[in-house]
């Protein structure tokens, strides 16, 4: 917008420039038509200004060239017309023309002794006009500011943003912290093993990326240190196979799958020294199991039935368990031996020797059939003698006392079970005779799985499915 607006204002430039020029030009060549005493056809303003646009005419440049009126001449600048009143050789006659004094009015030819003015004369010499030179400056003044380059906004714009930028000031680069240490073993943290824990040798038993030191399985087995009798032995103690019970006899172990029923040896307990019997087991929610013979606990490789010794007993069980953690210890599972009369003790294992705190009983009227098991989120059931009945009853109690809840079945038929064991909504009970039973917990309904088999001594199965 703003070079068409200044094009336009040249192009106006240039017309009224040219327009001074032809009346300067035009000043002498006939300001006085013979005859008419109007003014020459050469050179009326009035002439002029039709050929400009008529927006333009009311421009303030354009009014200064306007015409002026009819009763006045205005010579342009450097001509000096002939005053009548001062010049005794010049009369006005009546026609306004311009005569000599001494001129013969009736004769017609000239008496002045110079000569007449004709046109040409009255247009002066053929010399330079000083008029021409101006005009044709002006027009080169006007023509050269058209042609400058145009400044816009942005231009503008751009220059200020120049001046107002700040000046680059060179900032001397920083080098990056050097690598953090934070045990300080010379080890550097992204490549330490054991970040808070200083190992500069880096061990890593199982090579799970987590070094000895801070690892809380350091062989790998999914058995916690903690609860690792063989922590740095990945062999022992062994765990159990998923989605299966165990059940034993007095001296062999077997598996059981909890959906088939499918019943398979593992193979004889492998005592340590001397012969003994296998009351009863027990299976953490790690998979490790856990046997006690009439005088010894015992840890066996559920896949090899291999046993270790941990430790004479303090008394004499013929039920074994092991309680989820948060019941008997705050974090950590607990197991716990049931007493022929029913009593329930929190047994605890330290340096080859196992004691035994007691933490209570099924209460009166009821005895040890010979089992139990305790499932985190699924309930503690036990086997028990109740005095007046034959059978035996399959009751649920509370795992951190053994006290009894309700009762969930009577086993008719059933005077032996000595291995109890369950899964989701289910408890299987193995009776001395070889029949394996199923249990509902919800509606309390017997069902046989198995007969014929051989003669159960105990069962168990992992506290965490």
């Amino acid at each position: 917008m703003f070079k068409s607006a200044k094009r336009n204002n040249a192009t106006r430039l240039m017309g009224l420039a040219a327009a001074a020029l032809i009346a300067s030009a035009s000043g002498c060549a006939g300001w006085e038509d013979e005859g008419t005493g109007g003014v020459a056809d050469a050179g009326t303003s009035a002439d002029i200004v039709s050929w400009l646009d008529a927006s333009d005419a009311t421009d303030t440049a354009v009014s200064d060239v306007s015409t002026p009126p009819a009763d006045t001449v205005t010579p342009p600048d450097g001509v000096t017309l002939p005053d009548a009143e001062t010049d005794p050789d010049v009369t006005g006659p009546e026609d306004g023309g311009l005569v000599d004094t001494g001129a013969d009015a009736d004769a017609g030819a000239p008496d002045s002794t110079e000569p007449d003015a004709s046109e040409e004369d009255v247009s002066g010499p053929d010399v330079a006009d000083t008029s021409d030179v101006a005009a044709e400056d002006v027009l080169n003044d006007v023509l050269s500011d058209a042609e400058e380059p145009d400044v816009t906004l942005e231009d503008a714009s751009d220059a200020d943003d120049a001046a107002d930028a700040e000046p680059v000031e060179d900032v001397e680069e920083e080098l990056p912290p050097a690598p953090l240490d934070t045990d300080q073993d010379g080890i550097f943290d992204l490549t330490d093993n054991c970040i808070d824990d200083p190992n500069p040798g880096q061990e890593d038993l199982d090579g799970d990326g987590h070094g000895d030191v801070c690892d809380e399985d350091i062989d790998g087995d999914e058995i916690p240190n903690i609860n690792d009798l063989w922590p740095e032995d990945p062999n022992m103690p062994g765990v159990v196979l998923e989605e299966h019970v165990y059940g034993h006899t007095s001296s062999t172990l077997y598996t059981m799958n909890a959906y088939s029923y499918v019943v398979t040896a593992v193979g004889a307990f492998q005592w340590p020294a001397g012969s003994q019997s296998m009351t009863d087991i027990a299976i953490d929610e790690f998979g490790v199991l856990y046997g006690t013979s009439f005088s010894n606990m015992f840890t066996c490789h559920p896949q090899t039935a291999v046993c270790t010794n941990l430790g004479a007993l303090p008394g004499s069980f013929n039920g074994l368990t092991v309680v989820p953690a948060g019941t008997l210890l705050p974090d950590e599972q607990a197991l716990v031996g049931i007493s022929t009369s029913g009593s329930w003790y929190h047994l605890q294992l330290s340096g080859g020797t196992v004691s035994s705190t007691s933490i209570g009983s099924y209460g009166a009227g009821y005895t040890s059939s010979g089992d139990a098991f305790s499932i985190e989120n699924v309930g503690t059931f036990a086997a028990v003698n109740q005095s007046g009945f034959s059978n035996d009853f399959i009751i649920q109690v509370d795992p951190a006392s053994g006290a009894i809840i309700n009762s969930v079945a009577e086993l008719v038929g059933y005077s032996s079970v000595y291995g109890l064991a369950g899964w989701f909504g289910t408890v299987f009970a193995f009776d001395a005779s070889g029949t394996i039973l199923e249990v509902d917990t919800v509606t309390g309904t017997v069902s046989v799985i198995q007969t014929g088999g051989p003669s159960w001594w105990g069962a168990g199965v992992k506290t965490r499915l």
